[in-house]
């Protein structure tokens, strides 16, 4: 793998779980971290659609990230939370197995996602971090979803 950038310049991702797997998203995508609330189905929508939620009146559509990235389903137990994301112009619903902690990354242990497959299969992918020995996955929120998956205005 090659790295993005050089620099020490350091940047803030909110670290959680997906089954073992510890994934990372940019602190400035996120808005929240609940428990796990209700929420309302929503039919015929994608599988990873769960449905939408009601947070200080308005409408967030939520997904399961497993479901969505082709992982083993969620478990649900006591640490799974919903992660309201900022993606494009909205925000959803993330859920998620567990989630870590706010961690710093320089750049310089970033690296790019390039050896990883085709680009258009890991588009969601922005690069592999390490920390403390540990590699993570840092997700591009942006290309995760498109509003034509989501299907619901």
């Amino acid at each position: 793998m090659e790295y993005i950038n050089n620099d020490t310049i350091k940047g803030r991702y909110l670290s959680f779980f997906l089954g073992k797997e510890m994934y990372a998203a940019p602190i400035e995508n996120i808005w929240e971290v609940n428990a796990m609330i209700d929420y309302t189905e929503v039919p015929q929508t994608a599988p990873f659609v769960k449905g939408v939620l009601n947070l200080r009146g308005k409408v967030i559509p939520v997904i399961d990230l497993c479901c969505k990235l082709n992982l083993a389903p969620t478990s649900f137990n006591r640490y799974t939370c919903i992660v309201v994301m900022q993606a494009h112009t909205r925000q959803i619903g993330v859920i998620i197995d567990s989630v870590d902690s706010v961690i710093e990354l320089a750049k310089d242990h970033i690296k790019s996602n390039n050896s990883l497959g085709e680009e258009k299969e890991m588009k969601f992918i922005s690069g592999m971090g390490n920390i403390e020995g540990k590699s993570l996955i840092i997700l591009n929120i942006e290309n995760i979803l498109s509003d034509e998956e989501l299907l619901i205005k």
